[in-house]
């Protein structure tokens, strides 16, 4: 009796160290996960990175409607499919500048209005006459929190067994440039002919296709102290680009109407690992301390594209995982 007695306290005692120790491997790989928000508070623009195509076109200045149709490209059997960049120098290769001495206004795009602004030449820059300002070739970033940079802390315990999951929603919308009217630029017409583009351009009319094009969106990270991100490049200042590019086709409308998607809204995720990043020192991946990030976004049509204001956020995770091997092998 006394044996039995014996047994049974022992397995008591075994079951509840088992316990215990499953409470605190549960606290331990179990929290809760933390979640930040980041969003967007200013309506935000990004210029056309391509001119529309010009067709149908009636003037007086012939010489011009030809260029504007046909001289952009080398091909014209290309012509239906042609979508042009505009090139460095923010003009129409070979026309315009100072080629004319007639010429005098060159355009230049307003970020904070999302607009063409028509600047009267001066002395002191007659160089950009007949110029639309250039749109932007690489990704710039989408405000978010008042700033282009956030970041997230990394607790010190859950560096090597957590995973942080980013997800992004952008609404985008696509309008025409407008006509950078001599008497002040508001209506929403399409890219003045004169005096941007031709001159003189007396009883002039000619069509402009602004066709789709693609709205895109990355995430960038940074790590902080020793820890780097993985795929930076020597020139970025630590910033990776993530693989995963989540775009919109921007589509095409009638031309002469303004163009809005019928469903404005870019959506992306991606999960960062300790694999994302290395220990300059040891050689080992691991989370930093602090994840540094941005959501970067392109413009590659030929419409004025536009964030609106508390119509885009960042969602960051983290969520520790299960895995305690991991844990105890680092």
């Amino acid at each position: 009796m006394k044996r039995k007695i014996g047994v049974v306290a022992m397995m008591f005692v075994f079951l509840a160290i088992a316990a215990l120790a499953f409470s605190e491997s549960a606290v331990k790989v179990n929290p809760e996960a933390t979640i930040g928000e980041f969003i967007g508070n200013t309506t935000v623009y990004l210029s056309p990175t391509k001119f529309p195509k010009f067709s149908n076109g009636s003037s007086d200045n012939k010489r011009c409607a030809r260029y504007l149709e046909f001289t952009m490209s080398s091909d014209p059997d290309t012509l239906p499919d042609r979508a042009y960049y505009i090139n460095a120098s923010g003009i129409l290769p070979g026309y315009g500048r100072s080629e004319d001495k007639h010429c005098r206004y060159h355009n230049e795009f307003n970020e904070t209005t999302g607009q063409y602004d028509c600047i009267k030449n001066g002395i002191s820059a007659p160089e950009e006459c007949g110029s639309i300002d250039c749109g932007n070739q690489e990704y710039v970033s989408l405000e978010l929190n008042s700033n282009s940079v956030n970041s997230i802390n990394i607790p010190a315990g859950y560096r090597n067994i957590a995973k942080v999951l980013f997800t992004w929603t952008v609404r985008v919308v696509g309008n025409r440039p407008n006509e950078c009217s001599r008497n002040g630029g508001k209506e929403l017409n399409g890219l003045a002919i004169w005096p941007l583009l031709c001159h003189p351009w007396h009883n002039g009319k000619i069509t402009q296709d602004f066709s789709g094009g693609q709205v895109q969106t990355q995430l960038y990270i940074k790590g902080s102290g020793t820890i780097i991100a993985k795929n930076a490049d020597s020139d970025s200042a630590g910033w990776a680009p993530l693989d995963f590019i989540a775009s919109m086709t921007v589509p095409a409308g009638p031309p002469g109407v303004v163009n809005e998607p019928g469903d404005p809204t870019i959506t992306g995720s991606y999960i960062v690992t300790k694999d994302d990043f290395l220990n300059s020192i040891t050689g080992k991946n691991t989370l930093p301390p602090i994840i540094y990030f941005k959501l970067m976004w392109h413009n590659d049509s030929p419409l004025v594209v536009e964030s609106l204001a508390n119509q885009r956020n960042v969602v960051a995770m983290l969520m520790p995982i299960t895995d305690i091997e991991d844990e105890e092998n680092e």
